[in-house]
């Protein structure tokens, strides 16, 4: 489902609320031959006064798994069958979303550091420059990045491998996404000056996860909380 910027829920919101004015009008005329039109005109005015575009809330689906699949994910997880592990104890797993097969979620969101020189020397803003709407971007994550106290730094480069900044800091959803193997698409959405700095509005979208790619959890009891929470969280 498409998440609208805050300008297209501002445009989107003064063109119904003109629309309905218009409405309004015309059952105001039409309420000269039956004053019964009166009171949809009412109506119309006043709808269109209370009126404000609004992104709808996604809904979460529920996917059904099999045991044999929650027990094939947790092996794959452990490297252990969940009743072989040292203490004999089995893991009591429920889950409530099955990863393949699950919707894309877009949403938009701009492009921070991008005033900063890369490490190497050249300047972001020279490469956002050349950077045109529609350009596919890369984005990369770094658990290890020192400068990142949130864990969450994902980094943006161009086609040709330049870095153009990062996704704003504590964007916990996208980094667990990326962390857990989802897959990630990115393009630029729009391209904008203000004074002498040039800025980037990514368009992301978020799709399946890839099981095969998530980071094999290294598995002691002690941890098996821990693990539940991670599965829990699928």
């Amino acid at each position: 489902m498409r998440i609208y910027t805050e300008r297209e829920l501002r445009i989107l919101t003064i063109v119904v609320k003109v629309l309905l004015c218009i409405l309004g009008v015309i059952l105001l005329l039409a309420a000269i031959i039956n004053p019964l039109w009166l009171i949809a005109a009412i109506g119309a005015f006043v709808f269109a006064y209370k009126y404000k575009a609004k992104n709808k809330e996604p809904k979460t689906p529920e996917y059904k798994c099999s045991n044999g699949e929650v027990r094939e994910y947790v092996e794959s997880l452990t490297g252990k069958k969940p009743a072989d592990n040292k203490d004999g104890i089995g893991l009591n797993v429920k889950i409530t979303a099955r990863i393949e097969g699950a919707p894309e979620q877009t949403f938009t969101t701009r492009v921070a550091g991008v005033s900063y020189n890369n490490p190497d020397g050249t300047s972001r803003q020279a490469i956002i420059a050349k950077c045109s709407p529609g350009q596919p971007v890369k984005l990369i994550r770094e658990r290890d990045n020192p400068y990142d106290k949130t864990n969450t730094a994902i980094a943006v480069y161009d086609k040709n491998e330049n870095q153009l900044g990062y996704i704003p800091s504590g964007d916990v959803r996208l980094a667990s996404h990326m962390d857990r193997g989802g897959e990630v698409a990115a393009t630029i959405r729009s391209k904008g000056k203000k004074g002498k700095y040039y800025g980037l509005v990514l368009e992301i979208t978020k799709k399946d996860f890839d099981w095969k790619a998530v980071t094999p959890y290294k598995y002691t009891h002690p941890q098996t909380d821990k693990l539940h929470q991670a599965i829990a969280k699928l």
